[in-house]
């Protein structure tokens, strides 16, 4: 049952995607808008030492600012919780 229900959602999805397609230029727009801002630019980005190292990478910061410019979008997690033994 849970699976029918899934796959009409899904289903669902998908057609409201189709009806309304994504504008590449309004979501260009919208990541330059926030990475113009100078102090939201810099929660971007990650950096830290490890053994001499420097390791700079894109922060989750990033990723929902994507996310948000993007939009038609599903994202999810699931918490698995184990016996303990």
């Amino acid at each position: 049952m849970a699976l029918n229900n899934a796959n009409s959602e899904l289903a669902l999805h998908v057609q409201l995607a189709r009806e309304n397609p994504r504008d590449m230029k309004l979501v260009r727009a919208r990541i330059k808008e926030h990475i113009s801002d100078p102090e939201l630019a810099e929660t971007m980005w990650y950096s830290f030492k490890v053994g001499g190292q420097q390791i700079v990478g894109a922060s989750v910061r990033l990723a929902e600012i994507l996310y948000s410019a993007w939009g038609n979008i599903m994202i999810g997690s699931s918490v698995e919780r184990r016996a303990r033994t």
